[in-house]
């Protein structure tokens, strides 16, 4: 009985700022706000926003961690698109964007809805709409080409960074990088998603899924 009751009431944290509780009937998730203003604060602010709007105020009864091994069928791999576009978009309106990108940072909630919440993979902004390569950047897995080779401290349009979410989505529903698999989906909204982010002209890579 006392095992049962451990594993019922297990709680753990997420990047130490998003926390996760097991109760008996699902799964309660708070956020660590410091309500100063803070950049940790823009970033659940958007978490936050994304979450009501992926979840619409449903129950979680599921949350795991998305892994690279776990090949996505198109109707997956639509969502995971869509749910990025609505992270995405709320991160702008504070004032950031996703710089690089690992499988590890999306946790999937009851099987079909996926938050991105790796604070660490985001930057700032400028009001010209063009971002930094920081100096102490935790590097994901995905990170667009032009940035890896980019000067530190050289500002560049913030539609580069981009990138990493069509490298993502690739891996996850083709296991690779190789382009021309996306044959496979043609003309069909999630292709040309996935397209624009690998667009070579860095300013056309827009996260917009249609």
């Amino acid at each position: 009985m006392l095992n049962i009751y451990i594993y019922i009431n297990m709680s753990y944290s997420i990047q130490g700022i998003i926390n996760v509780k097991r109760l008996e009937n699902g799964y309660t998730i708070t956020l660590s706000k410091t309500n100063m203003g803070s950049d940790q604060d823009k970033f659940l602010n958007a978490f936050e926003k994304t979450m009501q709007e992926v979840l619409e105020d449903g129950p979680i009864y599921d949350i795991v961690r998305l892994k690279p091994e776990n090949e996505l069928n198109y109707q997956e791999g639509e969502m995971l698109a869509k749910h990025l576009t609505v992270m995405v978009s709320h991160l702008l309106l504070e004032g950031f964007a996703i710089y690089s990108l690992s499988v590890e940072d999306i946790y999937v909630i009851n099987n079909s809805k996926y938050l991105f919440t790796n604070p660490e993979r985001c930057v700032p902004v400028t009001p010209a709409k063009r971002i930094i390569q920081p100096t102490n950047h935790a590097r994901g897995t995905y990170i667009a080409p032009e940035l890896v080779s980019l000067p530190s401290r050289t500002p560049i349009d913030r539609a580069t960074s981009n990138w990493c979410i069509g490298a993502l989505l690739m891996q996850m529903l083709f296991q690779s990088q190789d382009q021309s698999k996306l044959l496979q989906i043609k003309e069909t909204s999630l292709y040309y998603f996935i397209a624009r982010c690998l667009d070579k002209n860095v300013e056309l890579r827009e996260v917009l899924y249609m």
